[in-house]
Parts: structure tokens; sequence; C-alpha cells
């Protein structure tokens, strides 16, 4: 309870950022399974260890699903269905 009640009363403000994530998490939620599988094509051939394959496919998918997410909402016709 203790948790809740801290990040209740330090984060529960609105900034630029959280407005952004907020406004293209639904996107984000339906497109994310298209985009982290062609990122896990584009490294599956790499001479890497699996593990570090792992990590660069989780820390890239976030910032490209984001971005592919904002650049979907400039189409008009998403921009009316995803919000």
């Amino acid at each position: 309870l203790w948790l809740l009640s801290f990040f209740k009363k330090h984060f529960d403000q609105s900034g630029k950022l959280t407005r952004f994530f907020t406004g293209n998490v639904f996107l984000v939620y339906v497109i994310h399974q298209t985009l982290v599988y062609a990122l896990n094509v584009v490294f599956v051939n790499l001479p890497l260890h699996p593990g570090v394959k792992f990590l660069l496919v989780s820390v890239l998918s976030i910032p490209v699903c984001f971005g592919a997410a904002e650049l979907l909402r400039k189409i008009p016709l998403v921009r009316k269905v995803f919000g």
C-alpha cells in the first residue's frame, strides 16, 4: 500500500511525455507484434549470442513501435480509428 500511495503522490501529474505515450499506446498495442517479428527477422542471421539478440530486439522494439505509431497517426483514417 505504501508503494501505491508513493506513486500516486509523486507521479500523478501529466507531462508532455506521458501524453505522448498515452496517445499512442493503443496503436502500439495493435502493431507491436508485427514490428517485433520484423526486428527478429532482421537479427536472426547475425552471428550474435541469442541473449544479445534478445536484448537488442527488446530495447529497439519500444522506440520503433512508438515511432511507427506516431507516424501512422499522421494518416487521417488511422487517426480517426485509433484516436
